[in-house]
């Protein structure tokens, strides 16, 4: 994206609104008071990301996430960060990992004379990427979890980034990162337990129809399920319930 598409943009005109990154009295509030229950795991996320972006001045900011050992892209606010991260997570080093390896904030001034990680500084390069700054998300833990991706296309934009304003932001938007994805894990676990509740009902439900009539056992009731789940290539739960459905509907015809 271009700078002069960023600031056509409605998201860009309303930068200048926006407290400034040392302004931590803006930005603190603004972290606490999002509501979990308001907001997907996606759209909190991506949040984060944007007032990180917003506060540092930056042009694009991703969240970058170890799982099973392995950094991915959590989000962005910009999808021209994907391939600059991408030849991080490929080679094994850059400076997102090497913040998230040695828990202090890196930061390159310039990529076209930094020489750390020249193939990342190629890629930045080809996409207009000049300055970078790397902050390691972690919540009293011994190791970070993920890092903060901030990008710009002037250079040295981060110098002189107060330490105390970093180190504030970082540390209250790692705790809800961690509220949010342990808020929606445990979200989604409890739906699927419904889920799961629901089906077992419907299924033993119809059990007890099949049995009715013929005298069958449950397990020989539960046997004609899974032959009509198999036959008809569907699940055995929705096979319950046009059973059920179809019963129920005769008593009300009768």
């Amino acid at each position: 994206m271009t700078e002069a598409s960023r600031e056509s943009s409605p998201e860009a005109d309303n930068r200048g609104t926006l407290p400034e990154w040392t302004d931590t009295q803006g930005t603190m509030p603004e972290l606490s008071g999002l509501v979990l229950a308001e907001h997907d795991l996606v759209a909190t996320v991506t949040w984060v990301a944007k007032l990180a972006r917003d506060r540092s001045g930056a042009d694009m900011a991703g969240i970058t996430v170890v799982l099973d050992s392995a950094p991915r892209s959590w989000t962005y606010t910009d999808p021209e960060t994907l391939p600059i991260d991408d030849v991080q997570y490929e080679a094994g080093r850059g400076p997102c990992l090497e913040a998230i390896r040695s828990q202090v904030p890196i930061r390159i001034d310039d990529t076209a004379t930094d020489e750390r990680w020249p193939e990342f500084g190629k890629e930045a390069r080809a996409h207009g990427v000049i300055s970078i700054l790397s902050l390691p998300i972690a919540v009293h833990s011994d190791s970070a979890f993920g890092a903060f991706n901030l990008y710009s296309r002037r250079p040295a934009q981060f110098v002189g980034q107060p330490d105390y304003a970093l180190s504030q932001f970082v540390d209250q938007a790692a705790v809800l990162l961690l509220n949010a994805r342990d808020f929606w894990d445990a979200r989604q676990r409890a739906e699927g337990l419904q889920v799961a509740l629901r089906s077992r009902a419907t299924i033993e439900q119809a059990i007890g129809i099949l049995m009715a009539p013929g005298g069958r056992t449950p397990e020989e009731a539960f046997q004609l399920l899974v032959r009509a789940s198999q036959r008809e290539n569907r699940k055995l739960r929705e096979i319950a319930a046009d059973i059920v459905e179809r019963t129920s509907g005769r008593t009300k015809e009768h």
